[in-house]
């Protein structure tokens, strides 16, 4: 009797009278259940079923026909928790089967690692890493890899919590970064989304019920924005999709984390996200493609916010091969992104290397990986070229405007250096802080790193310019009225100036009036205006009280009793606080030239304040 036979019901995915399976995976089933007889899942589940499910994730979700990885996926957990060796593998299934089951298997001994102290104790690390430096990750191992993964984050409920948060935090630090190196964005989610549900299930809750109930995603919203787009292409001749994608939640959540941290403030709600939801205009040619970016740019003009544009087309796609030309529209409810890109540029963005498999494509070889290991036992998957540029940046953003050094398997590098395969790497900072590294850089990075760096540079560029001009503004208008900073102005007067010169912001304004011929006709206008609204400290009685110095409670309690003793009124504070330094600033109405000599008098004898202004 064949092992398929012994099989129970819900286990046995294939009926031996089905013709349609290959023999060769036939085969790596009936070996399997043969090595596995016995072993069971946390579930009570025989534990074949896990690798025929790994096998159906292959072939019937993702498409996959190739029979050896099928067989491999079959036959991945043998070498770990069966008797069969590597040469068993080989005599019955050929090197390619063997050698796919080999390498998986190893590359999970290499991410065992959690914590940097069970990174530590991996006894087998350096075999493991030895194995790996053999060669870069083949893609066919990879997905695989995800595969397996994936099913094990579908079934994690039956195990114990501690082992839920081992396994979900191994897979957002390895595996989802795995899959967006191989451009499978669909799976990339999937497991973050999987592993967030885990790690912080009730963030995850409240997280959810804000995205679903985002008007941006309400059926109305939806419906306009799909018909409409619709509408602009048929209008022009143009035949195509238009699909909307709906992002995962752990992406909307780090998305919103890091533009909170570019814009050094808390975004209350994911409005600035602009790919909660994504309008995908799936047309037939990149002529096409070009032609429809050109229309939406002129059709919603007044709703694109350009500094958002993106071309991913040809030689500046994205390092796992996503292409796209991508804007970005400012609605009232929120930002909308819309991307364009033919119906293979899809299949690839959603699917990567797999998409590439399933259509009969043998060579992977540009989509090779190399592993880099962090000192905690994090796995960053990297091009064979990369150097430590693109893994400080593949790290965070600001961590590659800081970078200045590496420390490669104990040995002090250039940040320049290409990153040996299977090496352990750590980024050496900057003593100074910075928005941007130097334009040096830009000759040792890939495209996706030199694209981040470019914007750095500008908004570097760009905020010197803000800085200085600002400044020469506020030393101008506003010390003499009492005030600081343009901030320090009501809301009202704010917009007043701003629609006068027709710029959104401070910002804005400064940079479009850099020169010093603009910038002295500014100062000459905005006096006029604020002349003329009646900013006038003796007039209102303005004044300004600074300080910064250590953070310790009860400083803005204090501050403001000795301002209600001169029968001061406070107007407007501004609080920040990085690390443990905090500065404040309060505008406050009523204590005259007396009350300001009473608190110069106040600050200048408390040791608390490391500097203050009073103006």
């Amino acid at each position: 009797m064949t092992a398929e036979a012994n099989l129970p019901r819900d286990v046995d995915p294939y009926s031996p009278e089905n013709g349609n399976i290959p023999e060769l995976v036939r085969r790596a089933l009936h070996i399997a259940t043969l090595a596995h007889e016995g072993q069971v899942r946390k579930s009570g589940e025989p534990y074949v079923s896990h690798p025929i499910a790994v096998e159906k994730i292959l072939h019937e979700e993702w498409g996959l026909e190739n029979e050896n990885v099928r067989a491999a996926a079959l036959l991945h957990d043998t070498l770990e928790d069966t008797d069969l060796t590597p040469i068993d593998l080989t005599n019955t299934f050929g090197s390619q089967v063997s050698g796919l089951v080999f390498a998986q298997t190893n590359l999970n001994a290499s991410t065992a690692g959690v914590t940097s102290e069970e990174w530590k104790k991996i006894k087998d690390k350096e075999n493991a890493r030895k194995i790996l430096a053999r060669s870069f990750l083949d893609p066919t191992v990879g997905v695989g890899k995800l595969a397996d993964r994936l099913h094990n984050m579908r079934t994690l409920e039956p195990m114990t919590p501690q082992k839920q948060q081992e396994t979900a935090d191994e897979t957002r630090r390895v595996y989802a970064p795995l899959a967006e190196a191989l451009g499978m964005w669909l799976v990339k989610t999937e497991l973050e989304d999987l592993s967030f549900q885990y790690l912080d299930p009730l963030y995850f809750e409240k997280v959810k019920k804000e995205i679903d109930s985002d008007a941006r995603l309400s059926e109305n919203s939806v419906g306009f924005w799909q018909s409409r787009l619709s509408l602009l292409l048929n209008e022009n001749g143009i035949d195509g999709d238009v699909r909307v994608k709906k992002n995962g939640y752990w992406s909307i959540v780090n998305k919103r984390r890091s533009q909170s941290v570019v814009r050094k403030s808390s975004l209350s709600n994911f409005s600035d996200v602009n790919d909660v939801v994504s309008y995908r205009l799936v047309l037939e040619n990149e002529s096409d493609c070009y032609q429809a970016f050109g229309l939406v740019h002129k059709e919603f003009g007044e709703l694109v916010d350009f500094e958002r544009d993106d071309v991913f087309m040809y030689d500046n796609k994205r390092d796992n091969g996503y292409q796209a030309l991508q804007t970005t529209l400012s609605t009232k409810d929120g930002d909308i992104e819309i991307a364009i890109m033919t119906k293979e540029m899809e299949e690839f963005n959603n699917w990567g290397v797999v998409s590439l498999s399933k259509y009969g494509v043998e060579d992977l070889s540009q989509y090779r990986l190399k592993l880099v290991f962090t000192p905690t036992g994090d796995v960053k998957f990297l091009k064979p070229q990369a150097t430590g540029i693109d893994f400080a940046y593949l790290i965070s953003e600001s961590l590659g405007a800081q970078a200045s050094g590496l420390t490669i398997d104990g040995k002090r590098q250039p940040i320049a250096t290409v990153i040996p395969n299977a090496t352990v790497v750590e980024v050496d900072p900057a003593k100074e802080t910075r928005i941007a590294p130097s334009e040096e850089s830009l000759n040792y990075a890939l495209p996706e790193t030199r694209r981040v760096i470019n914007r750095q540079l500008i908004i570097s560029e760009n905020q010197e310019i803000v800085t200085s001009v600002g400044d020469r503004l506020n030393k101008a208008l506003l010390y003499k009225r009492g005030l600081l900073e343009f901030e320090d102005l009501d809301r009202g007067v704010k917009r007043i100036i701003l629609n006068r010169f027709g710029v959104p912001d401070f910002n804005s304004l400064c940079l479009k009036y850099a020169d010093d011929q603009g910038l002295s006709r500014l100062i000459s206008k905005i006096d006029e205006i604020l002349d003329g609204l009646g900013i006038d400290k003796e007039l209102r009685s303005i004044s300004t009280v600074y300080v910064e110095g250590v953070d310790t409670p009860g400083v803005l309690a204090e501050i403001s009793n000795w301002i209600n003793k001169k029968k001061g009124n406070i107007k407007k504070v501004s609080h920040e606080v990085d690390g443990d330094r905090y500065e404040l600033r309060l505008v406050v109405e009523g204590i005259g030239s007396v009350g300001e000599v009473f608190m110069r008098d106040k600050l200048e004898k408390d040791p608390r304040f490391d500097k203050w202004i009073v103006i």
